[in-house]
């Protein structure tokens, strides 16, 4: 769920900050004011569009439908209009024959390796990710092991040695408007599929 429809580049647990501002200087608390995902583009740290509040109502909203009751009270953040939800459902998941068993844009991709140290380590992107950043197949691969945190050089070896599955995603993408509208036609004729 995410306030633009840009797609995620595959972070495994990104950091969230939790901050405050106090005179010209921002410390972190134990909160949900002031969440950034770690991009400011030079704003201020306060006027992040996302929010805690944004991501609860989300999962309020899947909890009720997912089981059939009463949606949740309206959301208390104020930027509705901006927020946008994007889902994605990954199916297909097939293991590949090699590292190159794969379609650009087509295909998501999650691959486990060795590491330097020998340690099994996962990484993955979504089918889109490669193609928005111009990368061929290798590239690909290559930034999913350094994602993945491998240090060591990428040799053919390194890479014939993956284990690569592949698999395909289906987006949706809603923005808070849509939703209401939905809601609004719902409440004057019943129950209405999205």
């Amino acid at each position: 769920m995410a306030s633009s429809s840009s797609s995620c580049c595959g972070t495994k647990k990104q950091k969230l900050n939790f901050q405050e501002k106090k005179g010209n200087n921002y410390v972190h608390q134990n909160g949900h004011g002031g969440m950034t995902n770690g991009h400011t583009n030079g704003e201020s740290l306060m006027e992040s569009i996302a929010s805690p509040d944004m991501c609860f109502f989300c999962f309020e909203v899947l909890y009720c439908e997912l089981n059939n009751i009463e949606g949740p009270a309206d959301p208390q953040f104020t930027n509705e209009a901006l927020l946008t939800v994007s889902v994605s459902i990954l199916q297909g998941f097939e293991e590949a024959r090699g590292y190159l068993d794969w379609i650009l844009g087509v295909h998501g991709i999650r691959i486990e390796f060795q590491n330097e140290r020998g340690c099994k380590r996962t990484a993955t992107y979504l089918p889109q990710v490669a193609t928005e950043q111009g990368w061929d197949q290798t590239q690909t691969i290559d930034s999913l092991l350094r994602k993945g945190g491998f240090r060591a050089q990428i040799t053919p070896d390194i890479r014939r040695a993956i284990k690569l599955t592949r698999y395909r995603s289906q987006e949706v993408h809603m923005t808070y408007n849509e939703y209401r509208e939905i809601l609004e036609r719902q409440s004057h004729y019943g129950k209405v599929q999205c």
